[in-house]
């Protein structure tokens, strides 16, 4: 029974395991440099995509008021206009919470590199009671200003701006055990439930003579 146990302790752990999670956001271009036009993209342009990142990251940063999560993010993508862009990687940009930052109030930053951002801020500094990587979508009618920008590399100026107006988080797939766990957790429940069936029988028989 020892044996048992530990096996079907070793298959629950495995089902444990955290998931990655993804938020799904919508909105509309506020602002367009008039060289995307060309694709599509103007003022008005109804946008979508997401972001999925890994919600075990550590924080690396030790001030309270501050999240770091560093190589956090494992897919981002952006579909306005005629451009479609997803990138997908093992762990990427990052994330960032800024609590009561001075000028700016509560900030969650999720940057895929250095010019492309998903920046929610809320100048009253309440929207955030804790630096915690958030793994449910913040309300967004908790923030002044919600967007997704391109940034331009050399002055930093945005030559795309989307305004946010849904932030969801997508439906999450039932976690599979790998073929191996599933063997041996079901084979453990089997075993056991053969040996309670065994033991039941023995209860009920009837005794000898």
């Amino acid at each position: 029974m020892r044996l048992t146990t530990g096996v079907l302790a070793l298959a629950l752990a495995v089902s444990a395991q955290a998931e990655p999670v993804r938020f799904d956001w919508t909105g509309t271009v506020s602002f367009a440099h008039p060289a995307l036009a060309g694709a599509g993209v103007e003022v008005g342009t109804p946008a979508l995509g997401h972001l999925r990142f890994e919600s075990t990251t550590a924080d690396g940063d030790t001030d309270p008021l501050v999240g770091s999560y560093d190589g956090a993010l494992l897919e981002w993508r952006v579909a306005v206009g005629s451009i479609d862009n997803t990138t997908t990687l093992p762990g990427f940009g990052s994330i960032t919470l800024w609590l009561d930052l001075v000028g700016s109030g509560d900030v969650y930053e999720a940057r895929p590199d250095p010019n492309v951002l998903l920046r929610l801020q809320d100048v009253d500094g309440v929207a955030f009671a804790n630096d915690l990587l958030p793994t449910t979508p913040p309300p967004l009618a908790a923030f002044e200003a919600a967007a997704v920008a391109q940034l331009d590399p050399g002055t930093q100026q945005p030559l795309l701006v989307i305004g946010l107006e849904t932030l969801d988080l997508h439906p999450a797939p039932i976690p599979l055990l790998p073929g191996w766990a599933t063997g041996v957790g079901l084979g453990a429940v089997l075993a056991v439930g053969h040996r309670l069936r065994r033991s039941s029988k023995r209860a009920c028989a009837p005794p000898n003579g």
